[in-house]
């Protein structure tokens, strides 16, 4: 049974293991910049009578490849950005209602905003998904390109 170091080792601890049940679509997952590199896998990839050295290693770098496309970040912070706005949009409409029970008048909520972050948030999940097999392209070719 291999351990989430002997994973780190295999790639010379680029980034960090993290085991995940849940990791979505494919066997792994990485962060995106700017977070710390992580690499989320399932945890069949610890068994060794299931997966060789070379298939955990090939996925792994495949992992990495992701890191290192612009596109793959952009699309990502295109998501994250919507989130932010939302976030933003909701707790500064809380804080209108709660100054307008306060001051005893009424603001109006600006509702539009969180429904710009929510569009905006689903748009990059959107883009992600519809372009998930190009984005597995280009990360096979970055981790070919860059000799990993």
């Amino acid at each position: 049974m291999r351990t989430t170091d002997d994973l780190e080792k295999m790639i010379r601890h680029q980034a960090v293991v993290r085991i995940s049940r849940k990791i979505g679509r494919g066997d792994a997952t990485i962060s995106a910049w700017p977070a710390k590199k992580s690499i989320y896998i399932n945890p069949d990839w610890l068994d060794e009578s299931k997966t060789t050295d070379a298939e955990v290693k090939d996925c792994l770098y495949h992992e990495l490849g992701h890191r290192k496309d612009w596109v793959f970040t952009t699309i990502t912070l295109i998501a994250s950005t919507g989130l932010v706005l939302t976030v933003v949009a909701v707790l500064w409409n809380a804080a209108i209602s709660i100054w307008g029970n306060v001051a005893h008048q009424a603001y109006p909520a600006h509702i539009d905003w969180i429904l710009y972050g929510l569009g905006v948030m689903v748009a990059g999940v959107l883009i992600r998904w519809a372009l998930y097999d190009y984005l597995e392209r280009r990360a096979e070719r970055l981790k070919r390109v860059s000799g990993l």
